[in-house]
């Protein structure tokens, strides 16, 4: 789509189903949805001036076509790689062989494929020249889209940081960039998406917010969408310490944060500031040192009515150590760890590793020793600990 702004909009909820584990398994037979979504170079507003070609003339195909017209969208054509459907009638209309369309820049196209067929229909695309085209595609999820309130803060994040520019590395050159890296946060941390949006509003002019290993800043940016008066730090993982102002959109200056550099395992590095809010999504299976020791300085920078807001998931039993007590303290060279853990740490790295899977017993006993009490705790629909931290009373 080279420089072109794009956009994600969601069309609706197919259905509601049993989640499933990774091992196949129905996970205590709570409810997920299907939610579908377009992404391209339109949005949904401005496809309802557009005729509209599909292509594809499957099961997706037949989800696109329904949604869409909940929207108000009429499909004006069809088309399909498939030789053997060109010609045949689908939903009253003549397939025809997508190149019939290449030809004109008469229809926006949109692909509804299987998801393996993403990559190759986007070279397709490339390679004649078709630039007007979005992807229908749909994703579980464990947050309520129909929730106008956290629908709005989502989908407005999303298509934010879809539009920032990332390397190639960072989304393998995919269609559809970084978005199918981010949705799948909305599974992990659904739950402290929730709790937030609630604790937030006790703020009076916003809170001041820490996110360690921030990634993207999925999380932070919602957070800014909830209460842009929100005071956002952000520590990533480097050798060297900084701080730096910067912003979480930053093409277009908006959202600014303050951006941390520095090894928080390291007992040597301190952030001498207090917090209403420290963030920690998927971030505490990923410590390589003494997690006791970095959870406790973690729980010293609370402000008197601080919360950790932390998820860590539920699914793994790989560790690398028998125990989390086994995880050895800071090494003291910054180098050497930082070359050992950087794929277990550094968002950037495609190949991301764990270290430690926690049980509930251990996140509970940590918890306690680091002077902390569990204020909230679920294992969510995805098989994930989401959970809040406060200080505990003395």
């Amino acid at each position: 789509m080279g420089d072109a702004v794009k956009y994600l909009d969601y069309v609706g909820d197919l259905f509601y189903g049993v989640h499933h584990d990774f091992s196949g398994n129905p996970h205590w037979q709570k409810k997920t949805a299907f939610v579908a979504f377009l992404y391209g170079s339109a949005s949904l507003e401005q496809l309802k001036k557009k005729r509209i070609a599909i292509l594809g003339t499957g099961e997706h195909s037949l989800w696109c076509t329904e949604l869409l017209g909940r929207h108000g969208i009429e499909i004006s054509a069809y088309c399909d790689n498939d030789p053997q459907m060109v010609g045949k009638l689908f939903f009253g209309k003549q397939v025809v062989s997508p190149f019939d369309l290449f030809e004109t820049d008469t229809y926006h196209l949109i692909a509804a494929p299987d998801q393996e067929h993403f990559e190759p229909i986007a070279d397709q695309f490339a390679h004649c020249g078709v630039k007007d085209y979005s992807f229908f595609f749909h994703a579980d999820t464990m947050i309520d889209f129909k929730d106008e309130e956290i629908r709005t803060v989502v989908m407005a994040a999303l298509n934010c940081l879809i539009n920032n520019e990332y390397s190639a590395q960072i989304h393998k050159n995919a269609p559809m960039g970084i978005t199918l890296r981010l949705l799948p946060g909305l599974e992990w941390w659904s739950q402290e998406l929730y709790w937030l949006r609630d604790d937030l509003k006790a703020f009076g002019q916003g809170p001041k917010v820490l996110d360690i290993g921030p990634g993207f800043g999925f999380v932070s940016l919602i957070i800014k969408l909830m209460r842009p008066q929100s005071n956002i730090h952000w520590l990533s993982l480097a050798v060297e310490d900084s701080t730096r102002p910067s912003f979480i959109d930053p093409a277009t200056k908006r959202y600014p944060i303050t951006q941390k550099f520095g090894m928080i395992e390291d007992p040597a590095y301190r952030i001498d500031e207090q917090y209403d809010c420290i963030i920690m999504t998927e971030v505490f299976e990923h410590f390589g040192a003494a997690p006791d020791v970095t959870l406790k300085k973690i729980a010293s920078m609370l402000g008197p009515n601080g919360r950790i807001y932390l998820s860590t998931p539920n699914w793994e039993n790989e560790n690398l150590y028998r125990s989390w007590r086994e995880i050895p303290p800071f090494s003291g060279d910054r180098e050497t760890y930082y070359k050992a853990n950087k794929s277990r740490i550094d968002w950037m790295d495609l190949n991301l590793k764990h270290t430690y899977f926690y049980t509930e017993k251990e996140l509970y006993e940590i918890s306690a020793l680091c002077g902390l009490e569990m204020e909230r705790f679920v294992i969510n629909d995805c098989n994930n600990f989401n959970c809040v931290l406060k200080r505990a009373k003395p």
